[in-house]
């Protein structure tokens, strides 16, 4: 089999769990396919991160350029992937070509142009809605990464659950740290947390504000995967008195977050919409206790590894950082489920799902 990976919507480093999922799905796909090829169509900038896996072919466009880049996708990409004599196609940006000569396989991780969080506006929200509609229903096969993304991605596009598979992702190696290592508490909160509505930014610097005004924590706020976000950040936590409590990190490499993710006395995730939740099991495998919401398919990802709390409720939110902060025996407890819980997932095992799923529709030519 000649698979296509279309990964035309990624501008590298900007891609957050999508990026991720993507990244090590590929490489993990290239150690573990036996006779089948793979070649990857980018944007211009190109994929740094697959670099060995399999070769790149790179568009004219910029990724970053939305709109240009989807006409590129949907108008001259069918014609690349024709002349590339691929079996089959995957697209792993929520959207595909809706027109191809191929069979097509969709990665859809979430329906969140439909949802009332998605900060879209109006005329973004009906053309992403019409795009994710489109595309879900052109596929031959759809994948998403949990059981609450399926349903929803069923409910808002009318597809057959049939034709939705659910391959999750998992952790990168680099968070699970070697068993004679060991972990060195940096007193500090960490939480993943960038300006974008759903993931929740105002109720979590509320929460912080009510434990430090009870003076019940001295330890610093820090903030990844701000996305960009950082100024903002830093402003309202300035507006809210944290003064330099509050520290907004930028791009971080995988070392970095992973060292982040160990150091940490707790990790917070206060998100109200995700279609899995990445970090979580990340800030899990480093061995570090996590607060998430109850919200999306974050209970799904978590499993009973994490302390769930109202994601609307900012003074639930600060009860329960206060009561894990304060209980060493109960860090401790968190740890130890949290990284059985990361366990659980294997790049491995997915790569194998995924690629017996293209596998099935390259035999199925329309």
């Amino acid at each position: 089999m000649r698979l296509g990976i279309n990964a035309t919507f990624l501008a590298p480093g900007k891609g957050g769990g999508m990026e991720r999922y993507l990244v090590n799905m590929v490489k993990a796909m290239a150690q573990t396919a036996k006779g089948d090829a793979m070649i990857v169509f980018g944007c211009r900038e190109g994929l740094p991160g697959l670099e060995g896996a399999a070769p790149v072919i790179k568009g004219p466009i910029s990724a970053q350029t939305r709109w240009a880049r989807v006409l590129w996708e949907q108008v001259l990409l069918p014609g690349i992937i024709k002349d590339s004599h691929c079996d089959a196609v995957l697209s792993f940006g929520n959207i595909c070509p809706v027109r191809l000569s191929r069979p097509s396989l969709l990665v859809m991780h979430d329906a969140i142009p439909f949802e009332p969080v998605h900060g879209f506006s109006a005329l973004e929200k009906k053309a992403m809605q019409n795009l994710f509609r489109a595309s879900a229903r052109a596929a031959d096969r759809i994948v998403t990464v949990s059981g609450f993304s399926k349903s929803r991605i069923c409910e808002h596009t009318g597809v057959s659950r049939d034709k939705v598979s659910i391959i999750p992702g998992a952790c990168d190696p680099i968070f699970f740290p070697q068993e004679t290592s060991r972990k060195k508490s940096g007193d500090y909160i960490l939480a993943s947390a960038s300006a974008r509505p759903h993931k929740n930014l105002d109720r979590l610097l509320h929460a912080y504000t009510i434990l430090v005004q009870d003076k019940k924590v001295k330890a610093p706020l820090v903030l990844v995967h701000t996305q960009g976000s950082e100024g903002l950040a830093l402003e309202k936590a300035r507006r809210l008195g944290l003064g330099n409590k509050v520290i907004a990190l930028g791009n971080t490499s995988d070392g970095e977050l992973a060292g982040l993710y160990r150091n940490a006395t707790l990790f917070v995730y206060p998100s109200l919409y995700e279609g899995f939740g990445l970090p979580i099991l990340e800030a899990m495998a480093s061995g570090t206790p996590v607060i998430a919401s109850r919200a999306g398919a974050i209970p799904e990802t978590a499993g009973n590894a994490a302390l769930l709390v109202d994601p609307y409720d900012h003074e639930e939110l600060a009860q329960a950082m206060g009561r894990v902060l304060k209980d060493p025996i109960t860090q401790k407890e968190m740890a130890e489920r949290g990284k059985e819980r990361a366990r659980e997932f294997s790049w491995e095992n997915s790569a194998g799902a995924m690629l017996a799923l293209a596998r099935e529709t390259a035999g199925k030519r329309r």
